[in-house]
C-alpha cells in the first residue's frame, strides 16, 4: 500500500480513493499493531498507515473508490 495523495492510496498498480463512509479496518491502520483487528479507522489513519509503508490490505473497489479496505 503506497501514500498518493490525501485520501488516494494505491495497492499493486491499482489506485483508489477513500470515501467518508469506506470501512477501513486493521490493527496496523490504527490500534495495536501486533493485532489485525480494529475497528472503525479514519480516512486519515490508512493516509498515514500508507505513508508509513510495509502494511499488506485486501481492498474492495466499486468505481475507483474504496468500499472496504481491511489489513491481512
Amino acid at each position: 500500500m503506497t501514500f498518493l495523495a490525501p485520501g488516494k492510496v494505491l495497492v499493486g498498480e491499482r489506485a483508489f480513493w477513500v470515501a467518508e463512509d469506506t470501512e477501513i479496518t486493521g490493527g496496523g491502520i490504527c490500534g495495536d499493531p501486533e493485532t489485525s483487528e480494529a475497528e472503525k479507522c479514519t480516512a486519515d489513519d490508512l493516509d498515514a498507515a500508507a505513508e508509513a509503508g510495509n502494511l499488506t490490505v485486501e481492498v474492495t473497489i466499486k468505481k475507483g473508490i474504496a468500499g472496504r479496505v481491511t489489513q491481512k
